[in-house]
């Protein structure tokens, strides 16, 4: 082999050589094999070098690494290699040693903990880090067993490792896991009631998550791996920035949800996607157990209930709509005359619906519990102890049950609440769907309640379209007629039912129908993403759509009635990337123009004073955190005028209130804001002072000197404010000194600190 080059051919021995003095030369040991004891050396010696790029390229990249340092060893006696990078090779050679002999091990018959497709996340796992990567995401279904397929990695790559979960549920259950799968890890909890740093393994809920890295407990230099469970609640804000401290340590996320909506994605904070598996993979690979969707169409009219600015149902006007005696005891005689005597989980829309369902449920004869986050924690491991033993068949819960709730007994899924969100039908759905010991024929069924009344792009998710059919059942066959199936693989027969006030529909093909009108009619209505020629021929069609309406009492064609008519996802993606007043400017359409009425935004208008402009601010600035970070752009002047805050800047321009946005930064005691706000500031603070701002931006300057850390400012004169305020300075310069604004300053202070620079 030439140096920097590839390889040349050598004969085994020579090669054989060089890898061993390459190893000792670092001090490598046994374990830290440059390739995999698993493999026969003279098959490795005799790849050709893209054969070792492919299968090796981490460890062939070091083995070129410790060459390199070799010829310079040998021209001059000394390594160029660090310590640290020293360590670093011999921690990516345990890792990736480590995951090839569990594999072989695996494949051999020695090691049968994972099952079915899960040895292969376990290789895609070894071959995502072995091609050089470190942060990275598995798109798992529920029930699938990503704990149990965690806790083997972390075993294996036998590294310091923080493993953060959603709820302190999640954490108990986690440790039974690794106790049960991995007991020679020593393991530590942190949470509200636990505080037990330093472990080889611990796990932490989000919340402390925050918490712990802010206030220095947690020093992410001190984990080699980070595992986020159910990794789609790491896509707020402020576990976004605690995720990124963790940037030497390899970063791995599991969910079933990995976009969370159509911003929040976990793409965004961790690239890769190294495996995903569907519902449908998962139930005919065996790894779930078979499911039907079915469909319960209601009387119930859903007209009336409103939606949140983030799009799903305003929660107290549904639950007033849905919490009604024909609804609740529809669901109680579906359940007792399809799946009575079944472990059945009813998700309602409160806890007053969940506690009215479950005494509709105890009047057919059916044992029924409501449980929510309001129940005692005692009492709530008694309730899920008796469902468990099957002396309650069905659970009435406000979404407690969602995430963290194990149970493989339970089989039947009542959607009582209906959901916008894909994350949470997957989950909801989900917890049905894990493999009974004992029970090969487990069937789960997922019930989905439809209302009336709901605008087409407004209606609800449902688990068929997020599970990808509405019949899945394992690649097995079963016979006809055996064990009450009708021999389709598995799919039990539905029962012939008449409900008063409820369509049920079992038909696959209906279902499936159903599920695709409703695809295509919000596809037509909200379709994302929009560029800015899609966005203005949707606007158009607005109009067009207005222009229709009967002019009595026809509303004015403006942003308000986009929003109010079903077009609120153009409105929405106007807001971050346009606006409406702009699109409708570049169309050619006079009529369209000329209809088209600008909304005067409220705020514009009122009169503000400085505290007032101060909390206009800060609540701008609160907003533009809610923002996607990859979409938001700089918290600035710019950012305030095309987001509703022009009045506020409209305001600060007015000379007669003797300020500016930059001035109100300074003022303001929220940190973040001034520090978000600073590259701005800083252009601002290059803009000419006149001799109305000149006296005030000395006294801004020396509050903000003030703020400061004492060991940081040094003193508040001329120099301080060339680095700081050099706008000021460059016109003081010009006309009137900088000590002529402090000695006409009122503020003593001020007089008192002022020091003349050098």
């Amino acid at each position: 082999m030439s140096f920097g080059e590839g390889f040349r051919p050598k004969p085994t021995e020579e090669l054989r050589g060089q890898v061993k003095t390459a190893q000792q030369d670092i001090g490598l040991e046994a374990e830290y094999s440059l390739f995999p004891q698993t493999q026969d050396e003279e098959t490795i010696f005799h790849m050709s070098e893209d054969e070792l790029k492919q299968k090796y390229t981490r460890r062939y990249e070091m083995y070129l690494k410790l060459l390199r340092d070799q010829k310079r060893l040998e021209y001059t006696e000394e390594m160029n290699l660090s310590p640290k990078e020293i360590k670093e090779i011999k921690k990516w050679l345990t890792v990736l040693n480590s995951l090839d002999e569990y594999i072989t091990k695996h494949h051999e018959g020695e090691n049968g903990t994972l099952r079915g497709k899960q040895i292969d996340v376990f290789e895609d796992l070894r071959n995502f880090l072995e091609k050089g990567g470190d942060s990275g995401y598995v798109k798992l279904p529920t029930g699938v067993g990503k704990t149990v397929l965690f806790t083997e990695l972390i075993e294996a790559i036998n590294l310091k490792t923080l493993i953060v979960v959603p709820t302190q549920i999640l954490v108990r259950q986690t440790e039974e896991k690794i106790e049960q799968f991995a007991p020679d890890l020593e393991v530590g909890k942190v949470y509200a009631k636990a505080k037990q740093y330093g472990r080889q393994i611990t796990i932490i809920t989000y919340n402390s998550f925050v918490e712990k890295i802010k206030d220095g407990q947690i020093n992410p230099a001190d984990y080699d791996c980070l595992i986020l469970d159910e990794a789609h609640h790491a896509l707020g804000p402020q576990s976004q920035e605690a995720v990124a401290e963790f940037d030497k340590s390899i970063k791995l996320g599991f969910t079933a949800t990995p976009n969370f909506s159509y911003e929040k994605k976990l793409a965004n904070l961790l690239p890769k996607e190294i495996h995903a598996m569907s519902i449908r993979e998962a139930v005919e690979g065996s790894m779930l157990c078979g499911v039907s969707a079915v469909i319960a169409k209601t009387e119930v009219d859903l007209s009336n209930v409103t939606f949140t600015k983030l799009g799903d149902y305003n929660e107290n006007e549904l639950e007033k709509a849905v919490n009604i005696v024909g609804r609740n005891k529809a669901a109680a005689d579906l359940y007792k005359a399809a799946y009575n005597g079944q472990l059945a989980v009813a998700y309602c829309v409160g806890i007053k619906h969940a506690e009215a369902v479950a005494e509709e449920f105890k009047k057919t004869g059916v044992p029924a519990q409501a449980i929510s986050g309001k129940t005692p924690s005692k009492e709530q491991i008694r309730i899920l102890k008796d469902f468990r033993e099957g002396k309650i068949k069905v659970l009435c819960n406000a979404d407690l049950l969602k995430e963290g709730f194990d149970e493989p007994k339970a089989s039947v899924c009542l959607n009582l609440k209906p959901t916008r969100s894909k994350v949470s039908a997957v989950q909801r759905g989900g917890r049905v769907l894990r493999l009974e010991e004992g029970n090969p024929e487990k069937h789960a069924v997922v019930v989905d309640f439809l209302d009336k009344g709901m605008p087409i792009n407004k209606l609800p998710v449902l688990f068929a379209d997020v599970a990808g059919g509405a019949q899945l059942v394992p690649k097995r066959k079963t016979k006809k007629g055996e064990n009450g199936h009708n021999g389709e693989g598995g799919v039990p027969r539905p029962p012939i039912i008449d409900i008063p006030g409820l369509e049920v529909i079992y038909d696959e093909e209906e279902v499936m129908r159903i599920v695709g009108m409703i695809k295509i009619e919000k596809k037509k209505i909200n379709p994302k993403p929009y560029t800015e020629e899609t966005a203005l021929a949707r606007l158009e069609t607005a109009f067009i759509q207005w222009q229709d309406k009967p002019k009595e009492g026809k509303e004015k064609f403006n942003t308000n009635w986009l929003k109010l008519n079903g077009f609120d996802g153009l409105y929405d993606w106007s807001k971050r990337h346009t606006s409406i007043s702009d699109l409708v400017a570049k169309s050619k359409n006079k009529k369209f123009k000329s209809n088209f009425v600008k909304q005067i935004h409220p705020e514009r208008s009122l009169p503000y004073t400085e505290e007032t402009a101060m909390s206009k601010l800060e609540y701008a600035f609160a907003k533009w955190q809610e923002s996607p970070a990859e979409e938001r752009g700089k918290f600035n002047v710019s950012w305030l005028n095309h987001n509703g805050f022009q009045g506020l800047y409209d305001w600060t321009k007015n000379k007669k209130n003797n300020t500016s946005i930059s001035a109100l930064v300074d003022k303001s005691k929220n940190e973040k804001l001034r520090d978000s706000f600073e590259k701005q500031v800083q252009r601002e603070r290059s803009s000419p002072v006149n001799k109305d701002t000149a006296s005030y931006k000395i006294e801004t300057a020396f509050e903000k000197w003030k703020a400061m850390p004492e060991k940081e400012r040094g003193n508040f004169n001329t120099d301080w404010l060339f680095k700081n305020f050099r706008g000021l300075l460059k016109w003081s310069r010009k006309n009137i000194s900088i000590s002529e604004l402090v000695a006409k300053s009122n503020n003593q202070e001020l007089k008192d600190n002022f020091k003349f620079g050098k």
